[in-house]
């Protein structure tokens, strides 16, 4: 029960979001590279157990306000099921043990990145999480940190910016959608006393901020696919405007934001998602030039 307990704070569910270390071996064409592979998988294991170790961390600072919250309120360390004197001391070893093991396995740049993420984590559960707008911000800039970490595990690759801009697009996008999903599930009243950022918050002004970030996504991966060194980028843009245009509509009539990780149960969802995936891997390692060349004919 208590291994149970700590793996749910842990939070395997979110685990997903750390596969945007794989873009960087994805599309600097290594992903055939055994070495190079192994290495992002080590990274996609150590950016588990340290996100692991912020989430530890952000429950127990944030235990009595769990409690107001109609889904928060079942985590282990706010229902009483882990206790804080055994989560402090596993979310210090995660924390330290993290950049130590990678600085041997994968590289220094990787285990600085590790260090940089815990920090402002730190702070953003501290006080970033409770100043407006900067709070959706940092969630952004770890995703961020992710794409480059990802990049760090294999040697001379570089990634594009554009494709960086889109990922911090997107993660704030989806920073969004959570706040407007929270304000909707509890209200604005008591979204405000669960947390008081929520006060600086309206709905209204959240739909601005989602329509405006999903606009500024679909724009900058046109761009990225436009300019990027294999024309055939451009045949997954279909994907990626229905994938933005979906999830807006769940965020709508079902109120998915608060937790993304539903996307996984729309058919729809998995089903953009998949052949963006299938796609960019046939532009990359196929010959993708049959294609092209039958569509210009």
């Amino acid at each position: 029960m208590l291994i149970v307990s700590l793996i749910k704070t842990l939070r395997p569910y979110q685990w997903y979001k750390n596969l945007l270390l794989f873009v960087g071996l994805i599309f600097s064409y290594n992903l055939t590279n055994t070495d190079y592979f192994i290495r992002t998988l080590l990274g996609f294991v150590f950016f588990c157990l340290m996100s692991g170790s912020i989430y530890i961390l952000n429950d127990v600072m944030d235990r009595k306000k769990d409690r107001l919250h109609p889904i928060k309120n079942k985590r282990p360390i706010a229902s009483g099921e882990l206790s804080i004197k055994l989560a402090i001391p596993i979310m210090v070893f995660l924390a330290a043990g993290c950049p130590i093991a990678s600085s041997f396995l994968i590289n220094g740049y990787f285990s600085l990145i590790l260090v940089i993420y815990f920090i402002i984590f730190v702070l953003y559960t501290f006080l970033l999480k409770n100043m407006v707008l900067i709070d959706a911000f940092t969630i952004s800039a770890g995703f961020v940190l992710r794409a480059i970490a990802g990049i760090s595990s294999v040697e001379g690759a570089k990634l594009s910016w554009w494709l960086i801009i889109c990922t911090f697009l997107l993660a704030l996008f989806l920073a969004f959608g959570k706040r407007r999903s929270d304000m909707v599930e509890m209200g604005e009243k008591k979204t405000g006393e669960y947390r008081k950022v929520y006060r600086e918050y309206s709905v209204e002004m959240l739909d601005h901020f989602i329509t405006i970030s999903a606009c500024a996504t679909i724009v900058v991966y046109c761009l990225y696919s436009a300019l990027a060194p294999h024309n055939g980028m451009v045949l997954t843009i279909p994907f990626v405007i229905f994938g933005v245009f979906r999830y807006l509509q769940l965020m709508h009539i079902r109120n998915l934001g608060a937790e993304p990780e539903k996307v996984f149960s729309d058919v729809y969802m998995v089903a953009a998602m998949g052949l963006w995936i299938a796609t960019v891997l046939f532009i990359l390692y196929g010959n993708v030039d049959i294609v092209l060349d039958f569509i210009k004919f």
